[in-house]
């Protein structure tokens, strides 16, 4: 009887055990950006809620929040163990909800093709051919790219001075990131997450930086060097692959990477947006060497390896704020509001 009880026993716990491994915590993941001169933008996780948030939002808000699309076709994921993935999201659109009216004109008298955005250009109302769009405003330059999560998270600064990132009590670290869109390529070896929101984002690019740590971050090579980083045309995909580490027990890539049925699924999902982008090419070009020099390949399309089952800035909101009111004066109005604001670290 005693034998029996103790087998009994180990049958429960190898179920409890079985239960536990497949309840892992599960993470979303997707991009974030900002544009200069179009100030166009998704902001960070837990960021401002004026209509372009990731999770579950899939929205972008447009010359600093003139109009905003709801409907732009992220290729958000959520994880929930090491591997290898892609995101993915388009780079044009058009607004379909709170449309400032000042610009565009009132619901049903607007002009379609002026309500288009891109990242490297937005279109307004011709006011001299009514019934017509013109540019209304252009950028050849990212200020915020990157990756958000709704990971919480505790961050151990080291001597150096940056830090260690813990999610459930395992260290975890993003690595072997590759941006692509438009045939071209820019990657880094790892890159940095930042501390500023109530959950965990990693960055790419971050103009809003100070200078000095912005250059070490360059040098350092986990960070993008906006002189040297190209911006989406029209037709683009943008696509970031990227390898993740920490979320499985131990930390053990090779043994996460060959997945689940219902994570390749996924991953397969994400590979498919991936190569149709890719097709027109995907995300942000690759340095190709750590200090972001650009080189220019074929884009093969996407894959994501691990489980996938169901995505901050280091931006402050003032000098978000002031860089998007800059950038804001277009068809005789100026916009007021920032792109994208960061949520603080209580």
């Amino acid at each position: 009887m005693k034998l029996k009880r103790v087998i009994a026993g180990m049958a429960v716990s190898t179920i409890a055990a079985s239960m536990f491994a497949v309840t892992a915590s599960a993470y979303n993941f997707g991009i974030f950006f900002q544009t200069n001169g179009t100030w166009n933008y998704r902001n960070v996780y837990g960021g401002t809620d004026d209509g372009a948030v990731a999770f579950p939002d899939h929205s972008v808000g447009v010359q600093g929040g003139g109009g905003f699309d709801t409907n732009v076709d992220f290729g958000d994921l959520e994880i929930t163990a090491d591997g290898t993935y892609t995101l993915t999201m388009p780079c044009k659109g058009k607004m379909n909800d709170r449309i400032d009216e000042e610009i565009y004109g009132p619901e049903g008298d607007r002009v379609e093709d002026a309500l288009v955005w891109t990242m490297s250009e937005n279109y307004a109302p011709d006011a001299d051919n009514p019934g017509q769009a013109v540019v209304s405003a252009t950028t050849d330059k990212m200020n915020l790219l990157g990756i958000t999560t709704d990971m919480p998270f505790e961050a151990e600064e080291q001597e150096d001075g940056t830090n260690k990132f813990y999610v459930d009590g395992k260290e975890v670290k993003i690595t072997d990131v590759t941006v692509s869109f438009g045939g071209e390529s820019y990657t880094l070896d790892e890159i940095y997450g930042d501390t500023e929101g109530e959950t965990l984002n990693f960055n790419f690019i971050n103009d809003w930086m100070k200078k000095k740590d912005k250059t070490a971050l360059i040098e350092a090579g986990k960070l993008f060097d906006t002189a040297n980083f190209a911006i989406p045309g029209a037709d683009d995909t943008l696509s970031i692959s990227f390898t993740i580490t920490g979320l499985s027990e131990g930390g053990n890539t090779e043994s996460s990477q060959s997945g689940t049925e219902s994570s390749q699924a996924s991953g397969d999902a994400s590979s498919a947006a991936g190569t149709d982008a890719s097709s027109k090419a995907a995300d942000t070009s690759s340095a190709a060497s750590k200090s972001g020099t650009t080189t220019t390949t074929t884009t093969t399309g996407t894959t994501a390896t691990g489980t996938a089952a169901a995505g901050g800035s280091d931006a402050t909101d003032s000098s978000a704020a002031t860089g998007a009111t800059a950038g804001l004066v277009f068809a005789g109005i100026t916009l007021a509001g920032a792109a994208v604001v960061v949520s603080k670290r209580k």
